[in-house]
């Protein structure tokens, strides 16, 4: 519609609008190309804003540079205001930027930049009412399915309110969202799924990256539309090592029973791998072909018992093309999972009036399938057994602490608005875990407060620190799943929290949302369904050495459900945060930008396996970086201690705090052995932000022999100029992996000649 500039001096302003002329051009290395329309000079000018019209239907691209020329073309000198800061204030348009510098000269063709680095002060208008919502999507890896995206939708922000489904007497309420999966390829974008908050990859998506569009109406009507980063590019997945992982197909078929009851069940467990495992399909042994047919997965029965307690029915297998005699393979949904030493059932359902199976009395099951997984003693009520096999794979996936093995005997309801639940863990003694997610059992009617469901967060510190008020909030997982079977929140990338024998508490807080006019709505259910636990301590069964979860909640409930909590322990290969602290080393503005930290590996022939790198950041909640977008990192070849190469990129955290920041590396990540690697941080807008260093070179780092954190970073506006920072400071870094440390003995053996005996060397230990 035009553009605004700011005129100062009343002795300094045009006299006309024949003293200038205005023009919009096309960018040549940030000076005026071709003239592309003029603008309409206003009638009159004062000091201030002076507003310069487009011509009508006057269209700008998209993701284009253009410059604005102001020509004196006669009256007396005229002076437009200026600014030093590359702050810009963006407006409502997202992805817009005012140019941080202004070109002066005789004319068109003869400009030079401001010595100062100064910008004019101007504004675009639109007579179109602009998107203004904020944030972004993030596209997360959801924790309860393999090869399946998740979009974190919790950042998103809209100054007109978010607007919810249903009324003030509906206890349920949906954010309403609609999304558009988009797999780009280079300069190719194809949409891939519409319409879920989720997205499972296939074979096509292998070595592109993903994005996913949000759009949704705001409270006040208006159209919305937001875009995560790029995830990716996809790895190829790991082909899946399928085996039969519990069968009895091996032993004869003994007898043919004809079931009349409403349904059948068999019960199993597979074994105790500590991630628990994949389920891809079973196969059940049909003496004749029925008409009908449901196959489905339940949790929680007793092997050789019948059916009874708590039972949680997690999904339905999917039918062969056709049903007929013998060995049947029914699917399970992709990515479906079982946990370790749980026992499960499967049930035989929807068949009409009778089903033909057929049984074996063994119980002793065919040799070769899973270590300690088994099959029940009985099934169906009496003492045969089906004839069953259930395939699938060990999961690579990390569980911290499952107490799925237990078994229920009965559930309760938490029914208030304004109720807590909360119970606590006992972490082991890495140096820090990594936390993916968690996870719990319900149902589809009362569910994990239904929908979209409340946060889960968890705190450091006890039950009673955390009633007392002295519990510390660490992070805040989302729902990511709700449905019938075992629910699934997901961390934000990059959550981590201490280890080191510590306790935390996990809480979920049903209160109140606010209406898009400011009052109070029920915006989460009224209830959830809770498995409680029999007895006591004892039965966890932990994937990392150390977990221990309390059987007894607080608060508001008398005992704590099932769960499980995915992540994987961190052990430091090399680190200096414990050294003592130094000023802080700030990046923003145009002179800092990159800030980069060396360092080096031990002389371990393989190599190491890298999780990730934390990094110390410094300062209160308004000096750090704004949100994942605002930052990349990235581990580079080492030159004279400068960066070299890029090597790889490290995933950003979803959000920042005062103290560590955990950058994900590509899972697989090696770094070789006696090399120097370098981290590059980059600010990429934002809050200014501010890293912790040290002066101190002894780092107590050489928790691996060899690893070593450089003395100090270098620091500079890009890649290209980056100086040694004067006073030899080292960030605050920490490398981490996920394999224990061998040992943590110090000092060396030493090679002596004994004088008592020639030819003879002795160990001084």
């Amino acid at each position: 519609l035009g553009i605004g500039v700011e005129l100062t001096h009343a002795d300094r302003v045009p006299h006309s609008s024949a003293d200038v002329s205005v023009a919009v051009h096309a960018e040549s290395g940030g000076k005026p190309g071709a003239k592309l329309f003029d603008l309409i000079s206003p009638t009159e000018y004062a000091v201030g804003h002076s507003f310069f019209e487009a011509p009508r239907g006057t269209r700008l691209e998209a993701n284009t540079t253009y410059v604005m020329v102001w020509t004196r073309n006669g009256g007396s000198w005229q002076r437009l205001q200026r600014t030093t800061s590359d702050d810009e204030d963006p407006g409502s348009a997202t992805g817009f930027g005012v140019a941080n510098t202004y070109y002066l000269g005789g004319d068109v063709n003869n400009l030079t930049k401001d010595s100062g680095g100064n910008a004019l002060q101007i504004e675009l208008y639109t007579d179109t009412r602009l998107p203004n919502a904020t944030g972004r999507p993030v596209i997360l890896s959801a924790v309860d399915e393999a090869g399946v995206l998740y979009a974190h939708t919790l950042d998103i922000r809209d100054p007109d309110g978010i607007p919810f489904s249903g009324d003030r007497t509906d206890a349920v309420f949906f954010d309403k969202y609609d999304y558009k999966w988009i797999r780009v390829d280079g300069d190719d974008e194809t949409t891939i799924g519409t319409d879920s908050s989720r997205y499972r990859l296939v074979d096509a998506d292998t070595g592109k990256q993903i994005k996913v569009e949000v759009s949704f109406n705001d409270a006040a009507g208006n159209a919305e539309r937001v875009t995560s980063l790029p995830f990716g590019p996809v790895a190829e997945p790991d082909p899946l090592p399928e085996t039969t992982l519990v069968s009895n197909t091996g032993k004869p078929a003994l007898a043919t029973t004809t079931v009349v009851t409403t349904d059948y069940s068999m019960g199993f467990r597979l074994g105790d791998h500590g991630q628990g495992y994949e389920i891809s399909g079973v196969s059940i042994d049909l003496a004749t072909a029925p008409t009908d047919l449901t196959v489905s997965l339940w949790m929680g029965k007793h092997i050789g018992s019948g059916q009874g307690g708590s039972t949680v029915k997690l999904f339905d297998f999917e039918n062969p093309s056709s049903l007929r005699a013998g060995l049947n393979e029914f699917t399970a949904p992709a990515g479906a999972f079982a946990y370790q030493a749980v026992e499960y059932f499967v049930v035989l359902s929807d068949f009409g009036a009778s089903l033909s199976i057929r049984e074996t009395a063994s119980n002793n099951e065919d040799a070769g399938g899973e270590p300690g997984a088994e099959l029940a003693d009985s099934a169906g009520g009496d003492s045969n057994v089906l004839r069953l096999a259930v395939k699938g794979a060990r999961r690579d996936g990390g569980v911290l602490v499952s107490n799925f093995a237990q078994f229920g005997e009965g559930d309760q309801e938490v029914i208030s608005i304004g109720d807590q639940c909360c119970f606590s863990m006992d972490v082991g003694g890495a140096d820090r875990y990594l936390i993916r997610g968690f996870s719990w059992p319900g149902d589809d009617t009362t569910s994990l407060n239904g929908g979209f469901g409340n946060p889960l967060e968890l705190h450091e510190g006890s039950a009673a620190n955390l009633k007392d008020g002295a519990a510390t909030r660490r992070l805040t997982m989302y729902n990511t799943r709700n449905n019938e079977g075992v629910g699934a929140l997901t961390a934000p990338l990059g959550a981590t929290v201490a280890g080191g024998s510590r306790t935390y508490t996990f809480l979920m807080d049903f209160d109140l949302g606010k209406a898009a006019d400011g009052g109070t709505i029920e915006r989460i259910n009224a209830k959830i369904l809770r498995i409680l636990l029999p007895d006591a301590d004892g039965e966890d069964t932990p994937g990392a050495a150390g977990f221990d979860l309390d059987d007894y909640g607080d608060i508001a409930t008398p005992d704590a459900p099932y769960v499980t909590v995915f992540g994987e322990p961190l052990y430091v290969m090399t680190s200096n945060l414990g050294e003592s602290g130094n000023v802080y080393a700030s990046l923003g503005g145009a002179n800092a930008k990159v800030i980069s930290q060396g360092f080096s590996t031990g002389p371990e022939t393989d190599g190491y396996d890298l999780v990730g790198i934390g990094v110390d950041i410094e300062g209160s909640d308004d000096q750090v970086p704004d949100g994942p977008t605002f930052v990349s990192a990235a581990v580079h070849a080492s030159v004279d201690g400068k960066p070299g190469g890029k090597l790889f990129d490290l995933v950003s955290p979803t959000e920042y705090a005062p103290g560590l920041s955990f950058f994900e590396a590509p899972r697989g990540t090696r770094l070789e052995a006696n090399t120097s690697y370098v981290l590059v941080w980059r600010y990429n807008g934002g809050t200014w932000h501010r890293l912790q260093r040290t002066t101190s070179n002894s780092e107590d780092g050489n928790i691996l022999p060899m690893f070593l954190v450089a003395d100090s970073f270098y620091r500079g506006a890009d890649l290209d100029n980056l100086n040694e920072d004067a006073n030899s400071n080292a960030l605050k870094i920490a490398v981490y992996t996920n394999n224990p440390p061998p040992g943590n003995a110090t000092g060396r053996p030493v090679i002596l000649s004994p004088v008592d005996e020639t030819g003879v060397l002795y160990a001084h230990v």
